[in-house]
């Protein structure tokens, strides 16, 4: 059975996509939540557990910039998001947002 979770945000990536302005607000609204969960237990595994919520922070402003790059063909939002971090990611992401 489809997640109806991710259906929300297929359709808000949707209406991203074709320019509606409370798009970006409503996608980050459902996936902060959303990636807090699937990365909570992430938090452990980094040198600094408080680079998960810069992290989620971080990696949803970058989708909200180039919405185009997911492909919803491939699978869900949140988890195409917690990809990019990658537990072992996460420091690096970080960093590599603040160069």
């Amino acid at each position: 059975m489809p997640d109806p979770h991710e259906a929300e945000l297929g359709q808000l990536h949707e209406r991203l996509l074709g320019g509606d302005p409370v798009a970006p607000a409503k996608l980050a609204e459902r996936l902060v939540p959303r990636l807090r969960a699937r990365l909570a237990g992430w938090a452990a595994t980094v040198d600094d557990p408080h680079m998960v919520p810069s992290a989620i922070g971080l990696v949803i402003a970058r989708y909200l910039t180039d919405p185009a790059r997911f492909d919803p063909e491939r699978g869900g939002l949140a988890g195409y998001l917690a990809q990019v971090l990658g537990p072992r990611h996460i420091g690096a992401f970080v960093h590599a947002q603040d160069a």
